[in-house]
């Protein structure tokens, strides 16, 4: 019965104590936006890659092109051992 009443005591008062922590931690108050270093000189702005880029990214992913296959090589000229084979 005692350690129902301690948990019952001491569990929202751990729940309690760690919301306040988030809290205190939460997001900046005014100031640069979170990250964005001493008073935000080191923001970044994300913005499309113009036609020129994305054409070149398209062309470092497709395949280079590539000529004729090799001729195969000739076959070895044949031995009188090949064509007489030892019993």
């Amino acid at each position: 019965m005692r350690a129902l009443a301690e948990l019952s005591l001491i569990a929202p008062l751990a729940a309690g104590l760690h919301l306040a922590a988030f809290g205190l931690a939460g997001a900046p108050q005014g100031g640069a936006p979170g990250g964005a270093g001493q008073g935000g000189e080191s923001a970044l702005t994300l913005a499309a890659a113009p036609p020129a880029l994305a054409a070149l990214a398209d062309a470092w992913r497709r395949p280079p092109a590539t000529g004729p296959a090799p001729a195969a090589p000739p076959a070895p000229p044949e031995t009188a051992a090949a064509r007489h084979p030892v019993p």
